[in-house]
This record gives structure tokens, sequence and C-alpha cells, in this order.
């Protein structure tokens, strides 16, 4: 487990933050996307690699700590969201294409994201009573959400903060010693 624990905090303390900081340095984060890097700029590598980072910290911290309070969870569904993610940064956005074409690699990633959000909600549903890191979890939506609704349009500055946040956030489930205790 001391293993695991060490490859996760280098994943989630260190390669994840530097995918996630990354944009700060290269677009307005609060207008332009993550898909802006991937195919205005041409670093389609950069994308995919953010996305596949976020998506199996989303994945492997989800399921343990699922695992780990005994809860019931769809395997194949939460497989299927967390796959999505980074599926959904292959649809390339060209001018050329069909506009329904262009807006498919954003309705698979908000119908996947969406769809993760919903399996933590259900989970916060059957517990009677949270422990401090899953009520953070659910600030932590509030907040991406919150980044979501202020310019209008889904920007770097959320999809950033909700990788960087979540995986952290989520790392403090599984890891974190006070997880036991359950406080009002």
């Amino acid at each position: 487990m001391k293993f695991k624990k060490y490859l996760f905090f280098i994943h989630i303390w260190v390669l994840n933050p530097i995918l996630d900081i990354l944009p700060w340095f290269w677009i307005d984060v609060f207008y332009d996307n993550q898909s802006h890097i991937g195919n205005a700029m041409h670093h389609p590598l950069y994308l995919f690699l953010w996305a596949i980072s976020s998506a199996w910290g989303f994945y492997k911290l989800s399921i343990l700590y699922w695992q780990k309070r005994k809860f019931s969870y769809v395997s194949i569904l939460h497989r299927f969201l967390c796959i999505g993610m980074p599926v959904s940064c292959l649809i390339p956005y060209q001018l050329q294409n069909a506009g329904w074409l262009n807006d498919l690699h954003i309705w698979l990633a908000i119908g996947c994201v969406g769809g993760f959000i919903v399996e933590w909600l259900y989970y916060f549903y059957k517990q009677m009573l949270l422990i401090s890191y899953e009520k953070i979890l659910v600030l932590v939506f509030v907040f991406c959400t919150f980044l979501l609704f202020v310019p209008g349009h889904i920007t770097s500055a959320a999809q950033t903060s909700f990788s960087l946040l979540v995986n952290i956030t989520l790392y403090q489930l599984v890891f974190s010693g006070n997880h036991d205790k359950i406080s009002a």
C-alpha cells in the first residue's frame, strides 16, 4: 500500500498539477478552454495527457474510496464515464466539420463529467452523515460549477480547477487517516 500511495502522491501532487497549471501560462483561462489548446494551438498531445491524468485520478481514487466505504457503485457506468472524458478530447474541432460533429466532444465531456458528479451525489445521498473530506468534495463541485456560471461557458479555469481540486480531495479521502471519523 505504501508504494501505491507513493505513486498516487506523485500523480496527484506533482504530475496532475503541472498539467493543470500550464494553461494558465498559455491562454486566457477565463475565456478559452482546454479544447482551444488542443485544436487551435495544435497541442493535442497535451490535451489528451491532461484528460488521461484527470480521468485516471477520478476513476481509481473514486473506486478505492467507494470500496473502502463499502459503497455499491455501478462499475461499468463509472468506467464508461471516466473513459469518455479523454475520448472526448480525441474528437477534433475543425471549422469545415458539421456543427453537430464539432459539438460532439463538448456533449460527450459534459455528459461524462456530469455523470461522474451524479455518481458522487448518489453516494452522498446514500450516506447519513458526510465526513470532512466528503464535505470538501461537495464544496469543490459547487465552486467549479460557480466557475462555469460566472463566464457563462466552459473555461480552462473551471476545467483545470475541477481536475486539480477533485483529484486532491479524492486523494485525501482515500489516504487520509481521518476518513473513519464521522462528523455532523
